[in-house]
């Protein structure tokens, strides 16, 4: 569902496209964002939720954490005082509390589409719930056993959470209400479930939803949580596995280390190893066998499942001050599949490779060299710098930086350059470059009026209504070529102006129709003779005989176009009415 904003009848399919309007276009800000977290105990401010909630725990060993407030992100160690905050002076909302029955358990409602996709829905108990974190919280425990459920079943899972929230405010005597949903992103999980901080991460997005909804003076209040979801889809990422030969391509090369891990799956681990720590500085076994690098998988910074997933690799340069780039070879040309955004001095560079459903990591220890190998272009003298995004040697460091200043605003990709035959673009639509014997231009113009409410009648449409648009007048002008001014020309303004405007598209195309029949045959002398005709005015290619010459003009306006092929003049007889 699109957010609309409370200040004008614009719809934004995100809080956060919302937020920027607001900021940009109304000129109105937050004094505190969901990005500030404030201990009530210490007034400490965190700049996530989770570190916020961790902190109380830990700190003030206090466990029913947190309740919320909407509008300014405090948080309360109960509903009292929650209460109590928002009929303050700091929000100054009256009647708001109400009576609620306490929550019973929640149990989960499974559906599920061909076992790929499975939605878990939590009700709230009788009466209102008003206070979303509390009740994600509550059923925080519930969730993670229904992810390591599934998880130890396909492995990798990924989820995200969804919200159906009621909202209302009071306008004058009466009640306006609206539903809005708030979601997070699809965050993938593995065998270790959902974990307390990839919890607190997603809840803060649906709070980011619900806050930006509620903030600026809008005067939303949340009136009662619908549902809650828990949506999985099964998710196989790629990622690296067991041993795999190098192909023929690159089979020999010193430019790459190849890991013969035949009975684990840590040939990532491996490869980052004998970058780290190159095997001849302490070791004079052979650099391919596991065993040699077996002895220093202690000194790797944090537990990561194996094989290795792509999207684990992060976490793993940031624990490990690394920045890990993985390629690709299709044929002879080598494709960046992950380019890493971290900017550390120590790079890693792998090679995958991948046999029916299995995937190896490769070690390359000169990508400049290996890059030369594949593509089959010789090596240079002066070859010392690569952009990772975009695989492009630079000779220094200098014209390396100049070069991805620029690159580096784009998603990383493969430049592939115009083969010699085909560096020039040639025109060969030759037929649309003729002219249009009648061109009309036309504009109408319309009155935005207001509606009386944004909420659609379920019973006649779901679409939302935002804005009426009211015809008020039109205009229009017919040039016909070769003439410098206008044929015709036409303004209307007035209330049944459409009435009229359907009778005018009927004269216009009246009109058309007569002018592109005004002269079916050439009168006069051409300008240029059958003769002397040497090629196409249409394509510009010569002519084979004079029995391909045919003479073309404009039957609007019997002006004398050239000599062109009959094909072409064919094709170009057709041309219909254009209508800009």
């Amino acid at each position: 569902m699109r957010l609309p904003c409370s200040y004008c009848a614009k719809t934004f399919v995100s809080a956060k496209t919302l937020k920027q309007h607001l900021t940009r276009i109304h000129q109105i800000s937050r004094q505190a964002t969901s990005s500030n977290y404030s201990c009530p105990q210490c007034s400490t401010v965190f700049p996530s939720l989770y570190e916020s909630t961790i902190h109380q725990r830990r700190v003030h060993g206090i466990t029913n954490l947190p309740h919320l407030c909407c509008y300014c992100s405090k948080t309360f160690n109960d509903e009292e005082s929650l209460y109590t905050h928002l009929e303050g002076p700091d929000h100054s909302l009256p009647n708001i509390r109400r009576q609620r029955a306490p929550t019973p358990s929640r149990v989960p409602e499974e559906t599920s589409l061909r076992g790929c996709f499975k939605v878990y829905r939590f009700r709230p108990g009788n009466g209102p719930e008003v206070d979303l974190l509390n009740f994600a919280m509550a059923n925080q425990e519930t969730m993670q056993q229904l992810t390591l459920a599934g998880t130890s079943t396909t492995g990798s899972l990924k989820i995200q959470l969804s919200a159906l929230l009621r909202l209302y405010k009071k306008d004058g005597d009466d009640i306006k209400r609206c539903s809005i949903y708030a979601n997070s992103d699809f965050t993938p999980v593995h065998m270790m479930g959902l974990q307390d901080e990839t919890f607190f991460e997603m809840v803060e997005q649906m709070l980011e939803t619900l806050f930006t909804f509620c903030a600026y003076g809008s005067g939303w209040i949340l009136e009662d949580i619908d549902f809650l979801d828990l949506k999985q889809a099964i998710y196989s990422p790629l990622r690296g596995s067991s041993f795999i030969a190098l192909p023929d391509i690159v089979s020999g090369s010193r430019y790459l280390l190849n890991i013969r891990n035949v009975n684990d799956h840590n040939c990532f681990l491996y490869c980052y190893l004998a970058k780290r720590y190159p095997p001849a500085s302490y070791s004079r076994r052979v650099p391919t066998s596991p065993a040699t690098y077996q002895p220093l998988m202690n000194r790797i910074n944090g537990v990561f499942e194996m094989p290795m997933r792509f999207d684990s690799i992060q976490r793993f340069e940031k624990m490990n001050q690394v920045s890990v780039s993985v390629f690709a070879i299709e044929g002879t040309k080598v494709l960046p599949l992950r380019v890493s955004k971290e900017s550390y001095d120590f790079k890693l560079d792998l090679l995958i490779l991948n046999q029916d459903s299995t995937y190896h990591y490769v070690l390359i220890k000169n990508l400049v060299r290996f890059v030369r190998l594949v593509t089959g272009v010789g090596v240079r003298k002066y070859d010392s710098r690569i952009c990772r995004n975009c695989l492009h040697i630079c000779t220094d460091e200098a014209s390396l930086v100049s070069h991805q200043n620029l690159c580096l605003q784009n998603e990383s990709a493969l430049v592939i350059m115009p083969k010699p035959e085909n560096k020039i673009l040639r025109f060969t639509k030759h037929d649309t470059r003729a002219y249009a014997p009648v061109t009309v231009y036309f504009d109408e113009e319309s009155i935005l009026c207001k509606v009386d409410s944004c909420r659609p009648d379920p019973s006649s449409s779901s679409a939302t209504v935002i804005e009426k648009h009211v015809p008020c007048g039109y205009c229009y002008a017919i040039v016909e070529h070769g003439r410098d001014s206008p044929s015709e020309v036409k303004c209307r303004r007035g209330e049944n102006c459409i009435d009229e405007l359907v009778a005018d598209f009927r004269h216009i195309a009246e009109f058309a129709y007569k002018a592109k029949r005004r002269y079916p045959n050439f009168i006069g002398n051409a300008p240029v003779s059958r003769e002397n005709a040497v090629s196409c005015w249409i394509c510009g290619e010569g002519f084979g005989n004079d029995n391909e010459k045919n003479l073309d003009h404009c039957h609007a306006t019997n002006e004398f176009l050239g000599w062109a092929h009959a094909i072409r003049n064919l094709n170009r007889e057709t041309m219909p009415t254009q209508y800009p």
